[in-house]
């Protein structure tokens, strides 16, 4: 990897400086001063992948309370720290090009460091309506990109796209059935304006395939910029939605435990937290989520040409938890 510059881009309400560039991210044209000034580093170097006697995980996948280290045969060693530090070594002979550097930097590892730095971090992806954020999650490719993609072609701004940190949420003890005291919303940082979508997604959405970069030469999802409004700061978040298939379309209610449940499972890292015995504060992070944010499932059919349809059902939903 060449090494010309320092790239300074914004995401999650972060500074970042990184000696890869990065263009789905934002610029920061903002005066750093020194280096040091910036939110998180992301630097090459070399890292020590050797497993901790205390950390989680197996030799080429492990995490402390502030360490997490994953090594990928093809491209070579991510070391995320403290939520601040990113370090990469590339492998001697790293194949990939720098897209799946990219792809690794701008999924697990923003995910993992948002982690450490206290977020609860969703596997989700996120629009505004009318100036509150609705989130959704799913099993890996069961549409949150595209339900993002298919409210964002409405005119609603995107906010994030498989990376979906909540900040804010209040995880102290509950008095008199009042889920949130102090009477505000969780918020969602807005991430970078940039969806990955699966072929027949974005021709739905009248996108040009041949003009839509792979996300990673060995993977038919593309890489799709946001061609509308990007969110400028964080959204409080007003509702959550668990995407099903049915027959029809339609949003129901979901009941307190299968909300938590949702919650628990659609967390970006899962893995990470299974490997550093976190799940005390995740739980707590959880059942304050399902507290003071409803949480409903979107079933909708199996027919890309209907989303339009549900697109204005959640439009519709969404006006009533106003």
């Amino acid at each position: 990897m060449p090494l010309t510059d320092v790239y300074s881009h914004v995401a999650y309400g972060l500074r970042i400086q990184s000696d890869l560039a990065l263009p789905e991210l934002l610029r920061d044209d903002s005066p750093y001063g020194a280096a040091g000034d910036a939110d998180v580093r992301i630097r090459f170097g070399a890292v020590d992948a050797t497993k901790p006697a205390d950390a989680g995980g197996s030799a080429v996948s492990w995490c402390t309370p502030r360490e997490a280290c994953f090594v990928y045969e093809s491209a070579g060693t991510f070391l995320v720290r403290d939520g601040r530090e990113i370090v990469i070594e590339p492998a001697p002979r790293a194949t990939a090009d720098e897209r799946y550097f990219r792809l690794v930097l701008l999924g697990p590892m923003l995910g993992v460091l948002l982690h450490q730095r206290g977020l609860m971090v969703l596997h989700a992806s996120s629009v505004v309506i009318e100036g509150l954020a609705v989130a959704f999650i799913a099993d890996k490719g069961q549409g949150k990109s595209t339900t993002c993609a298919a409210m964002h072609a409405r005119g609603h701004a995107m906010l994030a796209d498989d990376v979906v940190p909540v900040d804010g949420l209040f995880t102290g003890a509950v008095d008199d059935g009042i889920a949130n005291p102090r009477g505000m919303r969780p918020i969602v940082r807005p991430g970078f304006p940039h969806m990955k979508l699966w072929p027949e997604a974005a021709q739905s959405l009248g996108e040009r395939i041949d003009h839509l970069p792979k996300v990673h030469p060995e993977l038919e999802k593309r890489s799709c910029a946001a061609a509308g409004p990007f969110a400028d700061g964080p959204a409080p978040l007003a509702g959550v939605y668990v995407l099903d298939y049915g027959d029809d379309e339609s949003v129901q209610p979901l009941p307190a435990g299968e909300a938590f449940m949702q919650l628990v499972r659609n967390t970006y890292t899962v893995d990470l937290l299974r490997a550093t015995r976190g799940y005390r504060g995740h739980f707590a992070q959880a059942i304050a989520l399902a507290r003071q944010v409803p949480v409903r499932r979107l079933v909708r059919r199996r027919d890309l040409s209907r989303l339009n349809d549900v697109a204005r059902l959640v439009e519709e939903d969404v006006a009533g938890l106003e």
